[in-house]
């Protein structure tokens, strides 16, 4: 006596069925513990920045810095992460993360950690999305530096103008 159970077709089915359901399980583990993670660096760096003892246990960015500074910089880095995260777990276009990178980069302070933190993206795997990500930004500082550095140098010009002024309207786009 054969029942439906017995059917190629329905286990099959059921397999296809039971494959994706498991697929998406994985993948809700995973931004889940993807998203703990995040808290608990988080976490790591408040207690770092409230406590000058803690955040003389992590290398420091720039050595011989002062504790505020480094403050900064930590601070800087949860912002950096922030961008990093959301992108990873929502539909961030690529658009809106340029101009969300533009828009931290407007931030000397931020530059300066970037700048100063080169040293710790060295180990970022590339061909990873966490490399492409950093990457676009050292593409997106570099221009905002270039701009300033244009701007500082000579009248600003039309040409400079234009460019100027487009940063300015990404800033507003992404301005909460």
């Amino acid at each position: 006596m054969s029942t439906r159970a017995d059917d190629p077709a329905i286990r099959a089915e059921v397999a296809v069925r039971t494959t994706k359901w498991i697929a998406a399980s994985t993948l809700v583990v995973f931004v889940s513990a993807e998203a703990s993670l995040r808290m608990l660096h988080v976490d790591l760096i408040r207690m770092s920045i409230d406590d000058p003892s803690l955040a003389a246990v992590w290398p420091p960015l720039e050595p011989g810095v002062p504790h505020e500074k480094e403050r900064q910089y930590l601070y800087a880095n949860l912002i950096y992460q922030h961008i990093w995260l959301g992108l990873r777990i929502s539909d961030y276009t690529e658009e809106q993360m340029q101009n969300h990178l533009r828009y931290i980069f407007t931030s000397s302070l931020m530059r300066e950690y970037w700048r100063a933190a080169a040293r710790a993206r060295t180990s970022l795997v590339p061909g990873t999305a966490e490399y492409a990500f950093a990457e676009a930004a050292n593409r997106i500082c570099g221009e905002y530096e270039d701009l300033l550095a244009a701007a500082r140098s000579a009248d600003l010009g039309h040409e400079h103008e234009a460019e100027s002024k487009r940063w300015e309207r990404l800033d507003a786009d992404v301005r909460p």
